[in-house]
């Protein structure tokens, strides 16, 4: 449960115990099965409370233990009426090891609508299919390759009928993202995708402009340590393209980016 002071309330799960100084206890599960399970969050903290639920969890776990790092564990579950799949292997307990295999399928994205401000962008539709490859340890931080697609995304402002804009398929996918102590790196970030855009000199709010947008991220590291290349380029029919291009350099350097813009008469984008 989430309160309004914006607090999680885990007390029917978790008890609190006495600390001890020094190396946590030996734990060895040799199997451990959990079949339909069911896990309710209510959110208190909206205006309106909202509950979330993931149903039918099945959980089977190996030789889960901190003096060995063969540990294995399968599950799955439906959330929100989407299919969530997690495969876990060369797990270690402490100090923590593990690498796991995630996948996610039409999660119905208008559940976030009620975090988004009220009377700003809505969603009308949207599903998102992701599915990542990701390692921690304990010393090394977090290590992650993925990709996530949208699909049938419909955006329109809250004081305006009609769509603002329609996503039939966006796509991206990122390798070599790792985060340890603070420290940010993406050795490679791709996103493309085809899209609709309200055409601004319609009088009618239902005429769409074809779009499109591409982007590459490669070598960027947050404090930037490391030349990052940044690419980026969107077209609309009849409406111009818009080309972003450039080096992103760690400090004293400085950073340079080229934008260049065609064919764009701005007047009716105001």
């Amino acid at each position: 449960m989430r309160l309004p002071t914006n607090e999680f309330n885990l007390s029917d799960l978790l008890r609190r115990a006495d600390t001890t100084e020094g190396r946590a206890l030996d734990v060895t599960v040799d199997h451990f099965v959990l079949r339909r399970g069911t896990v309710t969050l209510e959110d208190r903290a909206l205006p309106e409370s909202r509950t979330w639920t993931s149903e039918d969890i099945t959980i089977e776990a190996r030789n889960v233990s901190s003096r060995r790092n063969d540990g294995t564990a399968v599950a799955s579950a439906v959330t929100a009426g989407a299919p969530v799949s997690v495969s876990v292997t060369d797990m270690r307990l402490y100090p923590i090891h593990l690498r796991a295999t995630m996948a996610v399928k039409g999660l119905d994205l208008t559940l976030v609508q009620v975090y988004l401000p009220p009377d700003t962008i809505v969603l009308d539709r949207a599903r998102a299919t992701t599915s990542a490859t990701v390692t921690i340890d304990a010393r090394d931080g977090i290590r992650t390759d993925g990709s996530a697609e949208l699909e049938d995304v419909v955006v329109r402002r809250a004081d305006v009928d009609g769509p603002l804009a329609v996503v039939p398929r966006f796509r991206t996918e990122v390798k070599g993202f790792a985060f340890r102590e603070g420290d940010v790196r993406i050795a490679h970030l791709d996103l493309e995708g085809a899209l609709r855009v309200r055409d601004p000199t319609a009088k009618t709010a239902g005429r769409l402009r074809n779009a499109s947008v591409r982007g590459k991220i490669a070598d960027l590291t947050w404090p930037a340590t490391t030349p990052g290349q940044l690419e980026l380029v969107s077209t609309v029919d009849g409406g111009g393209t818009l080309e972003v291009t450039g080096m992103l350099r760690p400090p004293p350097a400085a950073t340079q980016l080229r934008m260049r813009l065609s064919k764009l008469d701005l007047a009716p984008w105001a």
